[in-house]
C-alpha cells in the first residue's frame, strides 16, 4: 500500500492490530484441537482446554471485528474495488 500517507497511519496502525487478533485466535483454535486429541482425564490438559476455549469464540473475536476490519481496509484503499476508483492506480485494474 504504498499510496499511504503519513495522515494514514493510525488506519493503518488499526489494520495492522485487527489482523494480528485474528491470526491469534487461528492460532488458539489451532491449540484447542490439539488439546482436544489428549489423553482423557489428564487434569492439565482439561485445565488448559477451559482456558483456551474461553479465548476462541471466534465468532466473538473474528465475526464482530470482521466488518470493521473490511472497512478500515476499504479505507486505506485496500480492497480491489477502492484500488480500481483510485485515479492513476494501476493497482486497481487487477482484482
Amino acid at each position: 500500500m504504498d499510496w499511504l500517507t503519513d495522515s494514514d497511519q493510525a488506519m493503518k496502525a488499526l489494520a495492522l492490530r485487527q489482523a494480528e487478533e485474528i491470526e491469534k485466535v487461528i492460532d488458539r483454535a489451532e491449540e484447542l484441537a490439539k488439546l482436544r486429541r489428549e489423553p482423557v482425564g489428564d487434569e492439565g490438559a482439561l485445565r488448559r482446554l477451559r482456558a483456551l476455549e474461553s479465548m476462541c469464540e471466534v465468532i466473538r473475536i473474528v465475526g464482530r471485528p470482521g466488518p470493521q476490519f473490511q472497512g478500515v481496509l476499504r479505507d486505506l484503499g485496500g480492497t480491489p474495488a477502492v484500488r480500481k476508483a483510485m485515479k492513476g492506480d494501476p493497482q486497481g485494474d487487477e482484482g
